[in-house]
């Protein structure tokens, strides 16, 4: 959500941005990529 973007960047957390004026922008790489690192694997699916 829009509000957990911002509580992200207040925090220096999360998807890397741009700042033009002040306007935020998210390159879609970086969105993609950040959301690909964020991945949870179930730990019961290594063990069989």
């Amino acid at each position: 959500s829009a509000q957990l973007l911002e509580r992200n960047r207040w925090a220096g957390q999360g998807v890397p941005y741009l700042k033009i004026g002040r306007t935020v922008r998210y390159r879609k790489s970086d969105i993609l990529n950040y959301l690909q690192h964020q991945c949870v694997h179930n730990i019961l699916q290594n063990a069989v």
